[in-house]
Parts: C-alpha cells; structure tokens; sequence
C-alpha cells in the first residue's frame, strides 16, 4: 500500500489481484491514500499505476500531491502513471476507457475514484449491483490490484454509498477523522 505500518498488519499489502473498497467521510484521505498506493508502486515497486477521476480535475489532483514531495508529474513523464478523468457518462465507456488506460502503460495499480459517481449511471439497485459486479470482473481481467473509493457519510453504518459495494470487492478499509479534544 505504500504504509508501511499497514502492509505489516496485512501481511504484505494487498493482495495481487484484488479490488479493495477505501471508504471515507469528505476530508479522510481517501485521495491521498489512493495516490500513496500508485505512488509507492510506481516509484518502488516497478508496477505503474492508473488513477481515474470522475470528479476531480487530474491537474488539481497532481498539484495536491506535491504537497507530500511526491514527484507525480515525474511519474506521468515516464509512464509510470496516468491520471485520466473520463468525459463520458455512459458505463460501458468507463470500462473501454480504463482498460485502454492500463494497456498503454501496463498498469499492475488502479484508482477508480469513486464508485459513489459511477453509481449515477444506473437507475435501480439491481442494475448498480450488475455494473458494479461487471466492473470487479473486469478489473481483475486486467490483472490489477485495484483501490476503489466510495463517499459516505460521517458514522456511516455501512461502508459505501449504497451499502451493496462492500460485498462485491474483496476487502473493504474504512477512513475515519478522530475529533481529539
């Protein structure tokens, strides 16, 4: 994951191969946490990464992250990381989109950041359930080891927006903001 701390604790890192729920009120670190991950594969690990935006302009993006020293533009340059943000809003587009994004650059990491947007291209719950499970499948198809963000609210009872994503993925990592007084 790039924390060293937390690859301890899960015994490595995440799995090869697996698509992880990073869930999150507004101002956890979602964003920055998904970032460390492509950004440590990229830098140390020799896997590049694809991080896809579907709100966030990619520019704003790179520029927040230079706040940690990290040299993300360096990494662009190299082809070692895409930062895309899809002008499409159709889900069958999202999907060609990524999947062409890690052939040109043999992605091993992925960020689709957030599910919560990808949500607003269907309209019941049995097609969220349907997209969402066609998406698992093909990112896993594309050999990637996979951050998918969801938006919920602050002491949320369940982890993702709509509660179905977190029995799709393979594990789930919650982010919660501690008041200290």
């Amino acid at each position: 994951t790039g924390f060293s701390n937390l690859d301890k604790i899960m015994q490595g890192g995440l799995p090869e191969g697996s698509v992880t729920l990073l869930s999150g009120a507004c101002g956890t670190g979602k964003s920055t946490f998904a970032m460390q991950f492509l950004y440590d594969g990229a830098k140390n690990c020799n896997e590049p990464g694809v991080y896809v935006t579907l709100e966030e302009d990619p520019k704003k993006l790179m520029q927040n992250m230079t706040l940690f020293g990290w040299d993300v533009e360096g990494l662009v340059a190299k082809k070692k990381l895409m930062i895309i943000k899809p002008e499409v809003y159709k889900f069958e587009s999202i999907k060609q989109i990524i999947s062409d994004a890690i052939d040109k650059i043999g992605a091993k990491r992925l960020v689709v950041d957030s599910y919560s947007v990808l949500l607003t291209y269907f309209s019941d719950p049995y097609e969220i359930r349907n997209g969402l499970v066609q998406l698992d499948r093909e990112i896993k198809k594309m050999n990637c080891t996979a951050i998918v963000i969801s938006d919920i609210k602050d002491n949320s009872e369940i982890f993702s927006t709509t509660g179905v994503e977190e029995f799709i993925v393979d594990g789930v990592i919650v982010l919660y903001l501690l008041k200290m007084h």
